[in-house]
């Protein structure tokens, strides 16, 4: 866990004493044992914070056999983490299927759908700004969903990417809402968010279905998922923060701290969103 550096590239041995550079901090509002836990060959690039009350803090962090290169302490107060709000609307109209291979380009504003379908190696380009409600996303095999515009929410019961797949945002900022019903999940090889920009990309999830960042995922955006775990697959990489009930990080996955979200809001989060509230190396 590290901060990111202005151009994405790896982290290596010199940035823990470039300026600045231990401020990926991990915290959570628990005082139980082993909360936090770093596991072997794993490295925060910043401070390890416990539950208020908490004394000793080795208690909850549990440092060994990784390296925290900050501080532990206790916090003073418990983050506050507001409950996620669900845009007034419904799913209406019919499912929305792009054919395999096909390429197609769709205004938000016409699209009387339930569902989006992108078969494999189709592309989907969905235009214009506004609030979709869903029942779910799908995204085949190779297909791509490009989402453009300036103010985009997607409110989705589920929502689930094929192999080698590209979750594409060209929006100046998306939002994507899991009502709940359903999980998230980006398979392997997927790239979300073309973009390359962590702010641009807020994924909400209200209640206890989770999102899984499978294998080899490149992920720029940030995750509110305060009733739900969380779980980073092996070698994915995330350029952006966490918030949620439980974090797993698989082996050789890294997540980058970008600093421009802290001087980001939403009304759903806040600044919060910079904490990750659990971390185990698995």
């Amino acid at each position: 866990l590290a901060p990111e550096d202005d151009d994405y590239g790896p982290l290596n041995q010199s940035d823990l004493t470039r300026p600045g550079s231990l401020q990926a901090d991990i915290r959570t509002n628990s005082n139980l044992q082993d909360t936090l836990t770093v596991g072997k060959d794993s490295n925060v690039l910043g401070d390890a914070v416990a539950g208020p009350g908490t004394n000793p803090p080795s208690i909850v962090i549990n440092a060994e056999p990784g390296t925290i290169h900050g501080d532990q302490a206790a916090a003073a107060t418990t983050v506050a983490l507001p409950p996620i709000e669900i845009p007034a609307g419904s799913p209406t109209g019919e499912p929305y299927v792009v054919p395999e291979g096909a390429p197609v380009t769709t205004d938000m504003a016409s699209c009387d759908c339930s569902s989006i379908s992108v078969g494999a190696g189709a592309t989907l380009i969905l235009t214009g700004s506004g609030v979709l409600h869903l029942t779910g996303i799908d995204v085949g095999t190779d297909g791509t969903l490009d989402v453009s515009g300036e103010e985009v929410t997607l409110v989705v019961d589920s929502l689930q990417t094929g192999a080698d797949s590209t979750f594409s945002s060209s929006a100046d900022h998306l939002k994507i809402i899991g009502t709940g019903v359903g999980s998230i999940t980006f398979a392997k090889q997927n790239i979300v968010n073309t973009t390359h920009d962590p702010a641009s990309l807020a994924i909400y999830v209200k209640g206890t279905n989770g999102l899984t960042i499978k294998k080899d995922i490149e992920f720029y955006g940030a995750i509110y998922a305060p009733e739900a775990a969380v779980h980073i697959d092996k070698e994915a990489t995330i350029f952006g923060s966490i918030v949620a009930k439980t974090v797993d990080v698989d082996k050789a996955a890294a997540i980058h701290y970008d600093e421009s979200l802290r001087e980001s809001s939403s009304e759903q989060g806040g600044g919060d969103a910079a904490a990750v509230l659990a971390w185990r190396q698995l």
